[in-house]
């Protein structure tokens, strides 16, 4: 057997030997896709933490559209650089129902994720090789199995914008500016992570591509003039037209840069994530030291930008949460396409293909089990809205609520009583409102019942807050009179004893909820 040369063919191989392994892969790759793809097209609500919040936000947008305004919410266009979702599924909503348009935008960013990885591959190397399998590897990863799902469409055209403009790199500037500005507009619109890791992928790419040919210094200020124009026009129009970027408050978080590489990989399970990541950087070891991986064109300066973007990006920018997290999922799907794998023998690449298939398989496995296991939970959160009255105001508890990373068993479930919204016309608080963020917010008589974090609060701090007053416990000011402003309270977790029998009824219980009504400061 020979040695796999640098053009991806076998030395000394036969043709059809060559194109047998080829079209092996290719097969074994669409076959996987497929599998990814049938999953989301067979659940009716994947289990994701952030899905239902932006499907009960769907909702309101298509009921408003169609006249049937929410008693609490209202809904306040503006130029947000946080759209994506907001912008295509109420008007898909106007041809199929509001979960089945969810859905195929859900499936439609999937698949646009997915061929982006391939076709910026194919933009540097002419070739398909690892960068499918990277990005299906990473379908389930933090941010994408947390429902960030703005942010997973604008990956999709971050990479499909790259794409073409490496394979425009030769055009005249006017084509070449135009492809750029409407890659540009559709970023601005779905989600500013995505746009600012386009515009540094392009920047790292031209720092190099300026560096190998010594640019003179006024052809380089064009392309930079190039790629810089359409993201100012962009933001000119949104202060123009009273758009905003998100809310106030950063955090770094540096204590967890160590750990996040570890987590990323799969957003259901950390041992999984944590075996995934051991076992491929593994086989990343073993093809180093074999000599068979190497950077192509500007690899080794997106790699090395990259980790330095990791390191100084914080974990929560303008609002906006896991961000730094982000950086490592975007490195995953953008820097497979500058690394070319040079086999020594076909068994190497037997096994190397295997490895990576076993992992896919593994991640795709686990979320389809985790998504399977819902199935019945919804079923029945959307059977208990029956027992609440219409208008009521819910209000959503956990434990350990403000620790995610301890709850991954549970996330799927912390937003899904917020669908009461459109099935019983309820009010949530931990509905996505933020101004500046989301086209809807609460009615002015209301605002005081949004949520700064978006999440259950924890039912030790309602105790607390019941048992010795407002002030007894760090919460949201929503929650300081919870006995008097709130309906009814939906315990996100297993079955436990009623925590507080004096202040709650039961009115049903489920393997992972369990519904009360709150009795009132003055009800007997």
């Amino acid at each position: 057997m020979g040695a796999w040369g640098q053009n991806g063919a076998m030395i000394g191989a036969a043709p059809q030997a060559v194109r047998r392994a080829g079209g092996v892969n290719i097969a074994a790759f669409v076959l996987l896709s497929a599998l990814a793809l049938a999953l989301v097209v067979a659940t009716p609500i994947p289990a994701m933490l952030d899905y239902s919040n932006h499907l009960a936000r769907m909702y309101i947008l298509a009921d408003d559209s169609a006249g049937r305004h929410s008693l609490y919410y209202q809904v306040n266009w503006a130029f947000y650089p946080n759209l994506a979702v907001d912008l295509i599924v109420p008007r898909l909503a106007r041809f199929v129902d509001v979960q089945l348009a969810m859905r195929l935008f859900f499936a439609g960013a999937q698949v646009l994720l997915v061929s982006g990885a391939v076709a910026l591959e194919f933009a540097v190397k002419r070739r398909f090789e690892t960068s499918g399998y990277f990005a299906l590897l990473f379908l389930n990863s933090l941010p994408f199995a947390w429902g960030f799902l703005n942010f997973e469409f604008s990956m999709a055209v971050a990479l499909w914008g790259f794409a073409l403009w490496l394979i425009l790199r030769s055009r005249p500037w006017p084509f070449r500016l135009a492809v750029h500005s409407v890659c540009v507009a559709a970023l601005f619109l779905s989600h500013m992570i995505g746009l600012g890791i386009y515009g540094f992928a392009l920047g790292m790419h031209e720092l190099w591509l300026a560096r190998r040919n010594r640019t003179p210094l006024a052809r380089l200020a064009a392309e930079a003039g190039l790629l810089a124009a359409p993201a100012l026009a962009g933001g000119l129009a949104m202060a123009l037209l009273g758009g905003s970027v998100g809310d106030s408050g950063n955090l770094w978080g540096f204590f967890l840069k160590p750990l996040w590489p570890l987590f990323a990989l799969n957003g259901y399970s950390m041992a999984l994530s944590i075996a995934s990541v051991g076992v491929l950087s593994a086989l990343l070891f073993v093809l180093r030291n074999a000599q068979a991986l190497r950077f192509e064109s500007s690899g080794a300066w997106l790699s090395a930008g990259f980790a330095l973007l990791y390191v100084v990006f914080p974990m929560r920018l303008l609002g906006t949460n896991f961000d730094d997290v982000r950086i490592i999922v975007a490195a995953a799907l953008i820097l497979p396409a500058f690394v070319s794998v040079i086999f020594p023998n076909a068994k190497w690449r037997w096994a190397s293909s295997a490895v990576m298939m076993g992992l896919i398989l593994a991640n795709l496995g686990f979320t389809a089990a985790v998504w399977t296991s819902y199935r019945d939970d919804y079923r029945e959160m959307a059977a208990s809205f029956g027992k609440i009255g219409q208008g009521s105001k819910i209000l959503i508890a956990s434990v350990n609520a403000a620790d995610p990373m301890r709850n991954l068993d549970l996330l799927p479930m912390f937003h899904a009583p917020i669908l009461a919204i459109h099935h019983a016309g309820a009010l949530a608080p931990t509905l996505f409102t933020t101004r500046g963020k989301q086209p809807v917010n609460m009615r002015p008589p209301y605002e005081r019942f949004s949520s700064e974090e978006g999440g259950p609060v924890d039912m030790a701090d309602l105790k607390a807050i019941a048992d010795f007053g407002p002030r007894a416990a760090a919460s949201d000011d929503y929650v300081r009179e919870w006995r008097r402003d709130f309906d009814y309270l939906y315990f996100i977790g297993a079955p436990t004893p009623n925590p507080m029998p004096q202040y709650l009824d039961e009115l049903q219980t489920s393997r992972r909820f369990t519904l009360y009504r709150i009795r009132k400061p003055d009800a007997p």
